[in-house]
């Protein structure tokens, strides 16, 4: 692996999280048979996807839409559900907390007024995580949007 710095690490991190979740939003779209339509009304068809992702998309968390896409599958008995599925999507959130929510050493000289708050693991645990999310980034990538997708 090249050597990445942290702020690399963080936004490929970020990057690949926001990428999923746009995944997880059309997957909920397409589960409620929200897909465009040739015959469909243009004008009817963007104001009620427009209403759904303003008052319920872009206002659930990642966790939540996991737990959607998780009862769709259950629901319509479309695949069995890895036993790990649960830890592996809270895991891959924590890590991106990690990344998205702490102020790392480097970025301290750029905001020089503010209270200084310094990173609790070490690099090496950090780059064990970033290695950690990539995987799990891949995982939860195969299950959900590769089988999943094709049973919609």
């Amino acid at each position: 692996m090249d050597e990445k710095s942290l702020s690399e690490m963080r936004h490929e991190i970020i990057e690949n999280t926001i990428e999923i979740e746009n995944f997880l939003d059309e997957l909920i779209i397409l589960s409620f048979d929200m897909e465009l339509d040739i015959n469909r009304n243009y004008k009817k068809y963007n104001e009620i996807t427009a209403v759904f992702e303003k008052y319920f998309l872009h206002r659930a968390p990642i966790s939540k839409k996991f737990a959607i896409i998780r009862e769709i599958i259950t629901d319509k008995r479309m695949k069995k559900i890895p036993s790990d599925f649960g830890s592996d999507i809270q895991e891959f959130i924590t890590i991106r907390n990690v990344f998205a929510h702490q102020l790392f050493p480097v970025m301290e000289e750029d905001i020089p007024n503010m209270k200084k708050r310094w990173i609790k693991e070490d690099i090496e645990e950090l780059k064990t995580k970033y290695v950690r999310h990539a995987t799990l980034y891949d995982k939860l990538y195969d299950f959900i949007f590769k089988i999943f997708y094709k049973e919609i």
